[in-house]
């Protein structure tokens, strides 16, 4: 992972640019929710947050990859750093009232909606087919680390802070996009960025409608839609998973802080197989690596509902998160390798859009049965869910990978005749 970091300097910087970003991005977020619950003692308040952020996300993404696919995707990751930068610096002269705060968190949103799908397709200038599997890894690895620092590190400091001093973090995480747009801006002005469109013509904005239909195509491809119908299911039963294991812990007669050490051994599970896994799986079959993956991940969801010791719990946590590096390696290093680079940023704009949908109908189907049958159950139940889809993933994706090189071959037999 570190070699790959220290061989590529401009993906090594991008990656920086990305983790400063969200590292800063924790001191917004807990000031948001902080502050809105203190002002108004409101959880459906605080919960608005977050609202905020799913509808931003929802309506954005469903056109943003047209644009980082119009112009350089670089150019649109640093306007929309910029913006952001602007945004949140804008909440420490702002009055501290909740409708700003929706506001902000809003419009956050809707240009992380356009940065994501940019960054992707600058990694995938950036990085050739035989790094791609330890490229995802080594950003995994550091998402997963801040994570692990950045919640603490924001707690520390805000603590730290007067009460009127408290809006500070707006500025510090304001200043993180400002840095982020200073490690960008070299990567635009010496890569040579392929034209994102096949003539001037399709940058008519008549034309628009007909973009946004093409970014589709990818979903079409019976292996890509495999696996994005494994990583929507994973969504939907890891919304509000903070909340459900919470109740689980309480219910287990533990003390409700012991959830911390669940997620922390989640994320040591991640980044523990993210640092050696990638050469490990390199050589397995991609139905194994997403199949097999997401099959473990359900065993191991199962095990938090089924175990009511601390220690059982943890164990299960790890595992699981080993299986989700798995899964996370491997994802979007087949999108990275399949998906035509012209459809790339309307793919993770449209796959990002759904994913704001089923997290807000996760959260609803998750609150709704944990209140009927109780949390534990529905960790059981989705856990069941994603082990058994997991099972026959391997056996549909193997099927689909096998008929696409059939048809490729048959192809290149056409062409040579």
């Amino acid at each position: 992972m570190l070699k790959l970091l220290l061989q590529n300097k401009k993906f090594a910087m991008l990656v920086i640019s990305s983790t400063i970003t969200e590292f800063g991005s924790f001191f917004t977020y807990m000031l948001l929710i902080v502050l809105s619950y203190e002002r108004t003692q409101s959880m459906v308040t605080a919960m608005g947050i977050l609202l905020s952020s799913s509808v931003g996300s929802l309506l954005t993404g469903t056109f943003a990859g047209v644009i980082v696919d119009r112009f350089s995707a670089a150019k649109v990751l640093i306007a929309a750093n910029s913006f952001s930068a602007i945004v949140i610096a804008s909440l420490f002269f702002l009055p501290h009232n909740y409708w700003f705060y929706y506001m902000i968190t809003f419009f956050t949103a809707v240009f992380a909606s356009f940065a994501a799908p940019a960054f992707n397709k600058i990694q995938v200038t950036l990085i050739n087919n035989e790094n791609r599997l330890q490229a995802n890894a080594s950003i995994q690895t550091l998402r997963e680390i801040t994570k692990i620092i950045a919640p603490g590190a924001a707690t520390f400091v805000l603590a730290a802070l007067p009460e009127k001093l408290k809006p500070v973090g707006f500025l510090i995480d304001a200043s993180t996009y400002v840095i982020a747009v200073l490690l960008v801006i070299p990567i635009a002005m010496t890569t040579q960025f392929a034209r994102t469109v096949a003539d001037e013509k399709m940058r008519k904005w008549e034309s628009f409608k007909k973009d946004w239909k093409e970014g589709w195509i990818p979903f079409k491809d019976p292996v890509i839609a495999g696996i994005l119908m494994l990583f929507f299911l994973i969504i939907m039963c890891i919304a509000g998973f903070d909340v459900v294991l919470s109740a689980h812990i309480f219910q287990s007669n533990l003390p409700t802080v012991y959830v911390g050490y669940i997620i922390s051994a989640l994320s040591a599970g991640i980044i523990s197989f993210s640092f050696v896994g990638s050469k490990i799986i390199k050589s397995w079959p991609v139905a194994l690596r997403i199949g097999g993956a997401v099959l473990g991940m359900g065993i191991f969801y199962m095990g938090l509902g089924w175990f009511n010791g601390i220690i059982e719990m943890i164990i299960c946590a790890f595992l699981l998160g080993c299986f989700n590096a798995i899964y996370n390696m491997t994802a979007p290093t087949y999108f990275h390798e399949n998906v035509p680079t012209h459809l790339m940023g309307r793919f993770y704009g449209l796959v990002g859009s759904i994913m704001s949908i089923l997290s807000i109908l996760g959260m609803t189907i998750n609150g709704y049965l944990g209140s009927m049958i109780g949390p534990q159950y529905v960790l059981l139940v989705f856990g069941v869910i994603k082990a058994l889809l997991g099972a026959m993933s391997i056996f549909y994706i193997s099927i689909a990978v096998k008929k696409r090189k059939e048809q490729n071959a048959i192809g290149q037999t056409v062409d040579v005749k």
